[in-house]
């Protein structure tokens, strides 16, 4: 079996690897607020909350630290399957231990100020024609942000993998 994700080292950049669809994505690292072990652990923690606790998590792929201001981050969302069609679950005992897996960014800050005046929403409106959501993040509560993720996969790509396959981001 594959490994769900990899980092490529070379001389002049850092890689993170995703296998999905029978191939690699590859995504660069931001270095600038997260070293490569921070993301290799973000990826574990976010991989066994979901294991641990079948509830949504997020593997990071790109991250600045939004000291004081608003930034954009790049997310793999982990889905429980049982979560995308709770009616099909909530009775079963078989339920599948299979996972979904889309890609998206959001807008995190970690100044509340943010969040109670329109700046930052306009400038987000001017640089991408809609609003989006302002979540409040907060490094050392990564379950607290959880908490925002969508369960949503309709209308979205999404690729649905294996409990055995999301393990391995454990042995990163």
């Amino acid at each position: 079996m594959k490994k769900l994700m990899k980092i490529k080292t070379t001389e002049t950049s850092q890689k993170g690897m995703i296998f999905l669809d029978d191939v690699y994505e590859t995504f660069e690292l931001n270095l600038n607020s997260w070293s490569q072990s921070d993301y290799i652990n973000q990826w574990k923690s976010a991989a066994k909350h979901s294991l641990d606790y079948r509830c949504i998590s997020a593997l990071i792929k790109n991250y600045e630290r939004p000291v004081g201001n608003v930034k954009k981050i790049d997310i793999y969302t982990i889905i429980p399957e049982e979560m995308t069609n709770p009616r099909e679950y909530i009775f079963r005992l078989d339920a599948p231990k299979s996972f979904y897996i889309t890609e998206s960014f959001i807008f995190i800050t970690n100044d509340v100020n943010n969040l109670k005046n329109d700046i930052e929403f306009k400038k987000i409106y001017d640089a991408f024609g809609a609003y989006f959501p302002i979540y409040y993040f907060d490094e050392s509560s990564m379950s607290k942000f959880y908490l925002y993720l969508s369960d949503r996969i309709e209308g979205i790509s999404n690729w649905k993998i294996s409990e055995d396959n999301l393990k391995t981001v454990l042995k990163l």
